[in-house]
């Protein structure tokens, strides 16, 4: 019998879940995947010797192909009989909750990551938010990857608030402080040679963005506060680390601006980023929503500040006025202002940005997250008489959870 089943959507969500799936393997659970067709990513996955089954399952609304997945998830699961499935995100939460109901999984967990709804109008925005009811009515335990997070379903009605609970801090697993995103790691070399790969001089500043390039994560609002700043400041640079999403366009002018503009460097996607936040002096994130932003967590563990939009999931990301700056969304204006206090302060820059892996180091680390979860899983089992399943860890969990 597998212990433990993650369901995602899409397999690259299984990026923020690899390291803790291998510490719960290494604390005595068996543990598997399933999410949709993807090779390259499933590829992956199967390197780290994680049973992968592939379901297609699609992010946007199809009745007859939601049916379908459903049925392959209730086969599949009667086959393997898992003690607990984790879902994530809203349609493999949906799908999942359904399927293990059905199969009679004893432990259903819908993982909340943000509130898709909240940028959503009409019967899209009906659909979602009674497709979000109905996975945490299945479920177990609903967690929340923050407080605002969970506030915000409880206020929708989504879930009642003695069924929603957040982990510590937050995060599906933390960010590793201590060796990848560590600014000590990253040499005075190494950033000379990132900074002559894209053409900038040594004292050249640089703004970061990190995200999709939709409209929900705020590009329209950055582009208008990078018309302001490039004038304002002649040497400015802007490093863009993200795709365009071909479901999801923006602005042709928005395009045209990022895609020409000679100071605007696009890097796309990539699988070293701490290279980039190494040289950032700040990171914009002007989004209209989010769960709990890795980018911001991943920047401050760089001790780099952020200038943020004031909206559920910032708000736990960052401290205003302590490891970063929050501003209202949708305003280009303010963004640019607290941006620009930030390029002209090296001072409290330097302040934030210390104050910012502080937090990281003592709320998000690995370690504590994965302890966190790990304490969830047993305690969910000893509620349905099943702890003997869980009761195989070894004394591994005592190394803290190395990555």
């Amino acid at each position: 019998m597998l212990n433990l089943i993650h369901i995602t959507t899409i397999p690259q969500t299984f990026g923020f879940l690899k390291g803790q799936m291998r510490t719960m393997q290494r604390w005595g659970l068996t543990v598997g995947a399933i999410t949709s067709p993807a090779s390259e990513d499933l590829e992956k996955l199967d390197a780290e010797d994680f049973p992968t089954t592939r379901v297609p399952m699609r992010r946007a609304i199809s009745p007859i192909a939601d049916l379908i997945a459903i049925f392959y998830l209730v086969g599949h699961l009667r086959r393997i009989r898992p003690a607990i499935v984790h879902a994530h995100t809203p349609k493999a939460g949906l799908l999942g909750m359904l399927a293990a109901t059905i199969a009679r999984v004893p432990v259903r967990i819908y993982h909340l990551h943000g509130m898709r709804f909240q940028t959503l109008s009409g019967w899209r925005r009906w659909l979602t938010v009674a497709g979000d009811r109905l996975a945490c009515s299945l479920a177990t335990q609903v967690l929340s990857v923050g407080n605002s997070v969970r506030q915000a379903a409880i206020e929708e009605g989504i879930v009642n608030s003695e069924n929603v609970k957040v982990l510590g801090y937050g995060s599906i697993d933390g960010v590793d402080a201590t060796e990848r995103f560590n600014p000590a790691r990253q040499t005075a070399a190494m950033q000379r040679s990132t900074r002559e790969e894209l053409g900038f001089t040594e004292d050249s500043p640089i703004l970061g963005f990190v995200g999709r390039l939709v409209v929900d994560k705020g590009v329209v609002e950055l582009a208008d506060a990078w018309s302001t700043l490039r004038a304002q400041f002649p040497s400015l640079h802007l490093i863009i680390v993200g795709m365009y999403d071909n479901n999801e366009r923006l602005p042709s002018e928005v395009q045209k601006l990022l895609d020409d503009d000679p100071r605007i460097t696009m890097v796309g996607h990539v699988t070293d980023i701490e290279r980039y936040y190494a040289i950032m002096d700040v990171l914009c994130l002007p989004t209209y929503r989010e769960g709990l932003p890795y980018a911001l967590i991943e920047a401050a563990a760089m001790e780099v500040p952020v200038v943020a939009t004031h909206v559920c999931g910032c708000v736990d990301a960052v401290v205003d006025g302590v490891t970063g700056k929050l501003v209202a969304p949708r305003d280009s204006s303010g963004m640019a202002r607290a941006l620009a206090s930030y390029l002209t302060d090296t001072a409290i820059r330097r302040q934030h940005g210390m104050a910012a892996r502080k937090r990281v180091l003592d709320y998000f680390h690995p370690s504590l997250v994965r302890e966190q979860v790990y304490r969830e899983y047993k305690r969910l089992a000893d509620c349905q008489g099943i702890s003997d399943l869980l009761d195989r860890k070894t004394d591994a969990m005592s190394d803290r959870c190395a990555a």
